[in-house]
């Protein structure tokens, strides 16, 4: 989760996602928690079994796939602002400079998130919690890097891979590495990192 506005929105999903749900039930009733409350949050995150890599993601977070070989895959699919004009144009809402903008200097640079109440008494409403969902095959998986938007505005997807598969040390200590190389690159926004690593044969 990567909350904006304040952290309440992204700590009732934390308390409260059940994984065990269909996603866009879950996060429906996820989204109705948070009315009443400040602020929204991104929601990126994987569950896997021994064949299938499956991401759910919302908002501007992103999630990669990093294979024994090296290669990078992103597993996450992130839906722009400008591919969801026409619903949030209904809504009575503009595109500005690529954000949602709900009134005079009132907007949100994502059009899908958790929260953001503000943004959904329309309907259509402007923003949306609806996720999208992919399954990827977990052949060859060596690493998962889940990360919010403060590591991928300054990092792509293959540099991302290529520090992770060559840092070396434990998961815990390469996630606080990406984080200093992110902020060392110029990023300005706050950096969230985990990772997953899946021992190979």
């Amino acid at each position: 989760m990567d909350g904006h506005g304040g952290v309440k929105v992204a700590e009732i999903v934390a308390d409260h996602l059940n994984e065990e749900n269909e996603w866009g039930e879950e996060f429906t009733r996820l989204d109705e928690m948070c009315k009443g409350v400040e602020g929204g949050s991104t929601v990126c995150g994987v569950k896997w079994d021994e064949e299938v890599i499956e991401c759910v993601n919302l908002g501007d977070s992103r999630a990669v796939v990093v294979r024994g070989d090296g290669k990078v895959e992103q597993i996450s699919k992130e839906v722009s602002v400008e591919e969801d004009r026409e619903r949030i144009e209904k809504a009575g809402m503009k595109i500005v400079e690529g954000r949602v903008q709900r009134k005079e200097g009132e907007s949100i640079a994502m059009s899908r998130a958790m929260g953001d109440w503000d943004y959904k008494k329309t309907e259509p409403k402007g923003i949306v919690a609806t996720p999208c969902v992919e399954r990827v095959g977990r052949d060859r998986a060596e690493f998962i890097v889940v990360a919010c938007d403060g590591i991928w505005d300054v990092m792509k997807n293959e540099e991302v891979g290529e520090f992770v598969k060559g840092f070396g040390g434990g998961v815990v200590e390469c996630a606080d590495a990406l984080c200093r190389e992110a902020w060392k690159r110029g990023s300005e926004d706050n950096c969230s990192v985990v990772i997953v690593r899946f021992f190979l044969n």
